[in-house]
C-alpha cells in the first residue's frame, strides 16, 4: 500500500521524480543479439533456469543441434546456396484451449491439469515458482487438441 488515503497518494506523487535513461533504440533480432547493442535484462545471469546453456547479452538461450556431417554434406552437394531468409510472423493456431487445473490433496501434493507440450518442464517451473519440492507436483497433459494416430 502506498498511501491510507487519495490525498496523501496525490501528495507522494508530487514528491516522485523520476529519472530516465534513453537506450539506443533497436529494430531487429539480430541488432538485438549484436554485443553493443543495450542490455535489456542486465541480470539475466542471476535469472533460474532448469538447464544449462549459454547466456550473454540479450540472448536467453543458445540451442546448438548437430545431426550428421554438415562439411561432408556441403562436399558432396553439387549447389550449395547460403542466404538469408524471413517470413511474416506465425502462429501455431493450437486447437485445444489454453487453461489449468490445479488440486492440492491433505497431503501438500499438486496435481495440475493443464495443455501443455513439456509436463517435465512445467512442473519444474512450478517447483521453482512456488519454491516446493519437485516430487510434490504432478503435472497431466490431456490430449485435448492432440491428433490420435
Amino acid at each position: 500500500m502506498a498511501a491510507t488515503t487519495e490525498e496523501i497518494a496525490t501528495r507522494a506523487l508530487d514528491l516522485i521524480e523520476v529519472e530516465y535513461e534513453p537506450l539506443k533504440p533497436v529494430f531487429n533480432v539480430m541488432e538485438a543479439m549484436s554485443p553493443d547493442s543495450p542490455v535489456i535484462h542486465e541480470k539475466l545471469k542471476d535469472y533460474q533456469i532448469g538447464f544449462e546453456t549459454e547466456r550473454r547479452g540479450n540472448i536467453c538461450t543458445v540451442a546448438t543441434v548437430k545431426v550428421g556431417d554438415v562439411e561432408k554434406g556441403f562436399a558432396e552437394s553439387d549447389v550449395v546456396m547460403e542466404d538469408t531468409f524471413s517470413t511474416q510472423i506465425q502462429h501455431q493456431a493450437s486447437m485445444e484451449t489454453h487453461a489449468a487445473m490445479a488440486e492440492v490433496d491433505s497431503y501438500g501434493r499438486i496435481t495440475v491439469t493443464t495443455t501443455t507440450q513439456k509436463p517435465f518442464a512445467m512442473r519444474r517451473y512450478l517447483s521453482q515458482s512456488l519454491k516446493i519440492p519437485i516430487s510434490s507436483i504432478r503435472v497431466i497433459p490431456p490430449k485435448w487438441g492432440v491428433a490420435s494416430g
